[in-house]
């Protein structure tokens, strides 16, 4: 968690010095806003956007990068402030701006009285995952290792070898609940506004290339050249092997 801190704090000391550097505030031609629940691919999916000419697209609402934002301000700054930072940074040549909202980020800022929707976005989409108890499995082991990404799983397993969790089918349950809470939660708040759904399951089949161009076609960016990232897996045998132990404890293996 200090690793990741630390990357949040120099992202933001660069940031500053973008945003110290350019004359004027940046006002992105369009905007899109990609909405998501833990353990979607989301940060994988940003990733290869980030890598096909998006921009940098990330998560900008994320609590930890608000902190560290707002801790290198000598006086109190507005959310304007802050989104003009994001956009200077984040958004491409062309000047089009991206970011992940998930929900819990979403609904911390509601709770501030900040609404993100009323930035305005030319398009929303919203990631699922279609299989929910793999969801929350995935879940579950992220918030009991701390690991949460490609990068920091490989240099756990350097450090401490294969990286296990116990059979826990209380956690589990916990996390299946927020899941489905927080997916009809958007469900409800993006009812007629979302431009494409896009699923787990279809957009590791190539390894993004398919969604990435149709989300460049839908933000009428031309289907350039596809670059493809190095594919990541991060569940092994032994998730297999607590996964279906979970399962058989709920009875639900019939359900997968």
């Amino acid at each position: 968690m200090s690793q990741v801190l630390e990357k949040i704090e120099m992202d933001i000391k660069a940031w500053r010095k973008e945003l110290e550097n350019s004359k004027e505030k940046n006002i992105p031609k369009k905007k899109f806003v990609l909405f998501s629940t833990p353990r979607t691919g989301s940060t994988a999916l940003c990733n290869a956007l980030t890598a096909n000419g998006f921009g940098d697209v990330r998560e900008y609402f994320n609590e930890m990068v608000l902190q560290k934002y707002i801790a290198s301000t000598n006086s109190k700054r507005e959310f304007s402030d802050y989104l003009n930072l994001a956009y200077v940074h984040g958004s491409n040549s062309e000047n089009i701006f991206g970011v992940n909202i998930l929900v819990n980020q979403f609904l911390d800022l509601l709770s501030k009285k900040v609404n993100v929707l009323k930035v305005g976005y030319e398009r929303i989409y919203v990631l699922e995952r279609r299989n929910k108890l793999k969801q929350a499995f995935s879940l579950m082991k992220s918030q009991k290792t701390f690991i949460f990404t490609p990068d920091i799983l490989a240099e756990a397993v350097r450090k401490f070898g294969t990286i296990m969790v116990e059979p826990d089918e209380v956690h589990f349950t916990m996390c299946l609940k927020k899941i489905l809470r927080e997916e009809n939660y958007l469900k409800k708040t993006l009812k007629g506004k979302v431009d494409k759904v896009f699923y787990f399951e279809d957009i590791i089949l190539d390894n993004f290339e398919s969604t990435v161009l149709d989300i460049k076609e839908n933000l009428e960016l031309g289907r350039k050249k596809f670059v493809q990232l190095e594919r990541n897996i991060m569940s092994t045998k032994g998730d297999k092997e607590v996964f279906n132990k979970i399962l058989k404890k709920l009875d639900l293996e019939d359900k997968i």
